[in-house]
């Protein structure tokens, strides 16, 4: 795998880890670090399947419409597309409000859970597909057997 690609998994793993240590004291915080870890997946992706740089977004949305057309990681990522307000809500004054339905620990952890099982799917499957595996496809549709 490309060294690039590496490192936006490595900040991502980082981001997730940081995003559970913090869910029970600074959800603002930790809703940051989930939406980060999103992001970052999102562009290891996108280096990869283009070879090029990603776009310099934090809108989930916008980098979920950019994977390719027939990867099924643009319905897995939809549901994480409300975290583009985690981009920037709790770092203001005045706007950790806007997260303060989202703040529950019990959903940080399960986005968490989620977003971290995706990464190692997904960190497997780029570490295959680098080392010449005859595996193919999105690995989604690999192991949801598809």
């Amino acid at each position: 795998m490309k060294g690039v690609i590496r490192s936006w998994l490595d900040m991502a793993k980082n981001d997730l880890v940081a995003a559970d240590s913090l869910s029970a004291k600074t959800p603002e915080i930790a809703w940051f670090h989930l939406q980060q870890a999103t992001e970052k997946i999102i562009k290891a992706l996108l280096e990869d399947a283009y070879g090029t740089p990603p776009p310099k977004t934090h809108n989930l949305a916008k980098l979920t419409t950019s994977l390719p057309a027939n990867s099924l990681f643009k319905q897995e990522f939809e549901q994480f597309t409300h975290l583009t307000l985690a981009a920037t809500a709790g770092h203001y004054p005045g706007s950790e409000e806007l997260l303060s339905t989202a703040s529950d620990a019990a959903e940080i952890e399960s986005v968490c859970e989620a977003l971290s099982e995706m990464w190692f799917m997904i960190e497997a499957w780029l570490e295959a597909k680098a080392a010449g595996s005859p595996l193919t496809g999105d690995p989604i549709v690999l192991e949801r057997g598809l």
